[in-house]
């Protein structure tokens, strides 16, 4: 190549690429392996007199295109004398005192522009901040960010969202205080019992619990707040204490394999990339007191060899998953719901696709993973089917009344074209699977749509989701038919399962990071509260019903549309014996019956076992038998805002895990030796760390104050509640 084209491509042009400069937030730069030479610091490019003037910032903009030329033209060497590879350098992003000896054990360091101010204790810093920030959100739900205290109302995406996340005890409304100074002393009361939990929180606790998560699988509400807190503050906690901050970076990394594993790779190898270079320029101890370096290094260690593992274990599927989504309807107007649904699902998967998923450029790996995604690109993992249940008749849908058999090609394409019509190309792609329909259906495309599986599902007795989803399993598992993953959904899902969530779970089965090993999830967002000690959600029968004293004393009465007689019949129809709850029998999950389960999961009970469930569970006779009601009838029992049997759905929206989980079967006979209350998703040592999740907002009191404090500090109508039967026993 000549000298001129030589000079031609290595000049800094003056278009759209040109340098400039502005003022950025250090929180806003996230640390990689790359560096640049020292002389670039960016008080020798621009100074603040210069940022004041329009000429400062052109001269400023002249000098940094020069400079920036220079330095290509010229790169800097590495130790074999060869060009360096590195462009951005760890003392940029992360401030270093140098010119300052180690700190004696809790002496101060001054770190400029940093969270902590003045105040600097290294490795024994706390994070002052956060009560402040997270007592309005256990206040007023999700108005309020929890790690920042910012006010979020524009921000939700339905109306109402923002409504109070603490139901108010109606004895304590009764008081003759005023409200304001209620509301006041009630948050002040909030901050101190938060502010006792986060005192004893800081670098040295997530170092501590770190150790217990990987010796015990143990892991808490505290250690997600600090790794959010340390994440979103990466730098200056970087300076603060790396030891702990690059411990936070691999435990970070840990998450994302089981949900992207690109981005997952990328953190493993950036941090590991750091904790190098800081184990060369002897940043590793300078901040830990007395503590020795084994100290640290041990659960380095093991944090490293966790990650590796992991990495080479958490491999793509060799078939790509097949994930059937199901939902019941009911009415037209659901089907824009759906839509609406799978739309934002599509905002998710717009990221860019890395050919080389996340290994280092000239691997073997990244080499294999180029080849591989040529073949089959990025919808590789996974490809969906969807299944809708006209479970109100076909009378609300097409305008007749219509069996399975009888639904023409034209009324098909009709609801397919009011759920795909208008979604971007990269959603339809991912529903243009090959092969026929399922059950004699027709599967075909309309048009450039992808294929819609509709069946008219009759009962006797209209139970809303709960038979339709059984139905489906049985017959998808008695012909044989049964995706690798399925999916039950409302047409409304976004109203419950939150959209990060359901977001994030597409990607993990589109990219081939879903965990192989998690068989049943429940997806829904709410569910009954405090949690207990375990990490187990509390007792919806408990909760709802009475019990009368003494052994053998009958369930009831509950509260308004809890049938205790429909849960007693139910329990023996889906587990073959009479409910006992003083032998252990519970039930508690979470609400709204969003569920993700494997084919492993359905296969272990057999099709004759969900052929039965999905008739029992909606046969007149299974209602005439409840004694002190009569048989509900679609045409004079159910209204048009309930045209359902709500106590079927109510009771069995906490039950689905007993039916998919092996952990929570309950025995045939003899007391109940296990718990059957499920664990919640942050709690449930069984599953991967990407997918326990920290609780939704409303639920926040539940996992940071139990019932007692709920009830003193909230005056909350459920902790106090809970609270008086824990006094009662």
């Amino acid at each position: 190549m000549s000298k001129k084209k030589i000079t031609k491509r290595t000049k800094v042009k003056l278009d759209a690429r040109m340098p400039f400069v502005k003022y950025v937030n250090y929180n806003h730069i996230m640390p990689t392996r790359y560096n640049v030479p020292t002389e670039l610091s960016p008080s020798s490019i621009c100074t603040d007199q210069q940022m004041d003037t329009l000429d400062g910032r052109k001269e400023a903009r002249k000098f940094a295109k020069s400079l920036f030329q220079e330095k290509f033209q010229s790169p800097p060497l590495d130790k074999a004398g060869r060009p360096s590879k590195a462009i951005l350098t760890f003392d940029v992003c992360c401030p270093h005192p140098w010119h300052r000896p180690p700190p004696a054990q809790y002496q101060k360091v001054e770190v400029v522009d940093s969270p902590w101010g003045d105040v600097h204790l290294g490795c024994d810093s706390t994070f002052p901040w956060a009560p402040h920030a997270l007592a309005p959100a256990l206040l007023h739900g999700p108005a309020y960010h929890p790690n920042t205290g910012e006010y979020m109302e524009e921000l939700l995406p339905f109306k109402g969202s923002t409504s109070r996340g603490v139901r108010q005890d109606p004895a304590d409304a009764q008081r003759p205080s005023g409200a304001a100074t209620m509301a006041a002393d009630r948050t002040l009361r909030v901050k101190q019992e938060v502010a006792r939990r986060w005192s004893r929180m800081g670098f040295r606790s997530f170092l501590e619990g770190a150790r217990l998560y990987y010796e015990t699988r143990q892991w808490g509400i505290e250690m997600v707040a600090i790794l959010t807190q340390i994440m979103a503050n990466f730098a200056h906690s970087l300076s603060e204490c790396t030891p702990v901050t690059l411990l936070a970076a691999l435990i970070k990394a840990e998450s994302l394999f089981d949900l992207d594993l690109a981005a997952g790779r990328r953190m493993h190898w950036t941090a590991r990339a750091l904790l190098q270079r800081a184990l060369t320029e002897g940043r590793m101890n300078w901040t830990l007191g007395e503590e020795t370096p084994s100290t640290f290094q041990s659960i380095l260690t093991m944090a490293l060899e966790h990650v590796r593992e992991l990495e080479a274990r958490r491999l793509p599927p060799a078939r790509p998953w097949t994930v059937d989504l199901v939902f019941p309807l009911c009415k037209f107007g659901e089907l824009s719901a759906i839509s609406e649904g799978l739309a934002l699902i599509g905002t998710g998967l717009v990221p860019p696709f890395d050919p080389l998923d996340g290994w280092p450029p000239g691997t073997l790996q990244a080499r294999q993973a180029r080849d591989h995604n040529r073949l089959r690109g990025f919808f590789r993992h996974a490809r969906f089917r969807l299944f809708v249940y006209a479970v109100c008749g076909t009378y609300g849908l097409f305008g007749r009344h219509a069996d399975t058999g009888s639904i023409s090609p034209q009324e098909e394409a009709r609801l397919a074209e009011a759920i795909f019509k208008g979604l971007p190309e990269s959603i339809l792609q991912l529903f243009r699977a090959p092969g026929a329909g399922l059950w004699g259906q027709r599967g075909g495309s309309h048009g450039s749509l992808p294929p819609l599986h509709l069946a008219v599902f009759e009962e006797e007795v209209p139970t809303g989701d709960v038979a339709a989803y059984v139905h489906h399993l049985a017959m998808a598992s008695n012909s044989e038919t049964l995706g690798n993953i399925t999916m039950l959904l409302h047409p409304d899902f976004l109203e419950h399962i939150r959209a990060w969530l359901v977001v994030s779970v597409f990607r993990a089965l589109l990219n081939g990071a879903w965990p192989q090993e998690v068989d049943f999830l429940y997806l829904g967002w709410r569910h009954e509260g405090p949690v207990t000690s375990e990490g187990r959600v509390a007792s919806h029968l408990r909760y709802h019903c009475d019990i009368e004293p003494g052994a053998g004393g009958r369930l009831g009465p509950c509260d308004r549309g809890y049938n205790p007689r429909l849960l007693e019949n139910m329990w023996r129809m889906v587990f073959g014996r009479d409910l006992d709850p003083f032998s252990g029998d519970d039930l508690g999950g979470y609400d709204f019956s969003q569920l993700l389960v494997t084919r492993r999961a359905v296969l272990r009970r057999p099709a004759r076992y969900w052929r039965y469930l999905s008739r029992v569970l909606s046969a007149r006779s299974s209602f005439e038998l409840l004694p002190g009601t009569k048989f509900i009838s679609r045409r004079i029992d159910l209204s048009v805002n309930d045209p359902h049997n709500k106590g079927v759905c109510a009771w069995f929206e906490h039950m689905w895990h007993m039916l998919f989980d092996p952990r929570y079967f309950p025995k045939q006979d003899g007391p109940q030796e296990v718990d059957l209350r499920s664990f919640t998703r942050l709690h449930d040592r069984d599953l991967p760390l990407g997918l326990r999740s920290g609780p939704d907002t409303v639920l926040g009191r539940h996992y940071w104050l139990n019932a007692e404090q709920q009830c003193r500090a909230l005056q909350d109508e459920q902790g106090c509640r809970i609270y008086h039967m824990q006094q009662q026993k």
